[in-house]
């Protein structure tokens, strides 16, 4: 119920009300990789790019190696929402170096 309201204000405009109320739906549950996901791409749709790296984060780390492998888990989504947020700020070479990351993924 409580992501609902996230939509509603997505759907009106407000994007950082929509990513706050998306962080208190990921609080409800902190286990949750969908409401953790959305949280982090409303994150970046505001441009919050160390807040939306902290949430991904929580489910990238690989046990063994304790780094992130963003690839393992095929966070294609984020590493597209980072390009597409460097290219609303107008940061052409990095939107142009992660839209070749998610190249290199295929």
């Amino acid at each position: 119920m409580v992501f609902a309201k996230a939509k509603v204000y997505k759907y009106c405009g407000d994007l950082v009300k929509a990513a706050e109320a998306a962080e208190e739906a990921r609080l409800i549950n902190k286990r949750e990789r969908y409401f953790n996901c959305k949280a982090a791409k409303y994150y970046l749709r505001i441009g919050k790019f160390s807040e939306a790296n902290a949430r991904i984060v929580l489910f990238g780390i690989d046990k063994a190696t304790g780094s992130y492998q963003g690839q393992i888990l095929e966070q294609i989504w984020y590493d597209t929402e980072i390009a597409d947020t460097h290219l609303r700020a107008g940061h052409w070479r990095l939107a142009l170096k992660c839209y070749g990351q998610v190249i290199n993924h295929f």
